[in-house]
């Protein structure tokens, strides 16, 4: 059974990103597993570093969406996203000195990556709505950044 669910008030209303939050919900889910049934260190370990390079992946691609379109609370976005990606950092450290991973550690990420969707994400997210509906002419803006970024 899966610990973090993705549910459709997630959604940013836009495809790509979505796409993405959904699958940093399937690595916790995978890094759940990992720990709750106890996997050996290594598979724990490559759970982690799994969630760490996609986060980090991910990441890149929403902050250089938020610098394109003149986002001017980048910095304290950016700040934030620093700082989880500091959490899973340590959190790898700590596995590979102490050879596993605490399980409130799946709630942390749970509840960090569900609240800044929620809260964080979808200011950017009305920023840019809002930046189209005065620009009507740049809809597909956030598509051809997408293809661009991704080479989709």
């Amino acid at each position: 059974m899966p610990f973090a669910n993705w549910k459709e008030f997630y959604s940013l209303n836009m495809p790509d990103i979505d796409e993405q939050h959904k699958k940093l919900f399937e690595l916790v889910n995978q890094l759940w597993d990992a720990i709750a049934c106890k996997r050996s260190p290594e598979i724990q370990l490559k759970a982690i570093e799994e969630l760490e390079l996609y986060t980090d992946y991910h990441f890149r691609l929403e902050e250089d969406f938020m610098r394109e379109i003149g986002y001017p609370e980048f910095d304290a976005h950016y700040a934030m996203h620093q700082q989880f990606i500091k959490k899973i950092a340590d959190s790898r450290k700590e596995m590979i000195s102490e050879g596993n991973l605490p399980i409130d550690l799946l709630s942390f990420f749970n509840n960090w990556l569900a609240n800044h969707i929620l809260i964080e994400d979808k200011k950017y997210v009305r920023f840019f709505s809002d930046k189209v509906k005065a620009n009507s002419s740049r809809p597909s803006l956030v598509g051809m950044f997408f293809k661009k970024m991704t080479g989709r």
